[in-house]
């Protein structure tokens, strides 16, 4: 039986995520996740209690403690495995950038498994 014009669903940005703290979890590397939700910010109310508590917009999705030198920690941005860096919104960049300037490594995984390839390119074992 032939099958056409079926494609495969990209899992979403939340499992994908889920699957590297799993790892990371696994192989005890610190971490920790920022639970930015959008979905939060669009009440003006918590938008403004969050803002006070301290969240910063565009802040990348985990904050990995236990880097490789010379980096003092790895600023991880998850998307869809099929996402491309145009997915990445402006506020993010920023983030990403701020941080690098402040000596962490920056890596956009668009999926679970390019982020465990571009952990291990600047040598996490993951």
């Amino acid at each position: 039986m032939r099958f056409e014009g079926i494609h495969r669903v990209a899992r979403s940005e939340a499992s994908e995520q889920m699957e590297v703290v799993l790892r990371l979890k696994q192989k005890r590397i610190l971490f920790c996740a920022i639970p930015n939700d959008s979905s939060d910010m669009r009440d003006p109310r918590l938008r403004a209690q969050r803002m006070k508590m301290g969240v910063l917009a565009g802040a990348p999705d985990l904050l990995i403690f236990d880097a490789p030198p010379p980096y003092l920690g790895i600023a991880l941005e998850m998307k869809r495995a099929n996402g491309t860096f145009k997915d990445l919104r402006e506020n993010q960049e920023a983030v990403l950038d701020s941080l690098v300037e402040r000596g962490w490594a920056k890596v956009v995984g668009f999926g679970a498994q390019d982020a465990f390839t571009k952990l291990r390119a600047i040598g996490l074992d993951v």
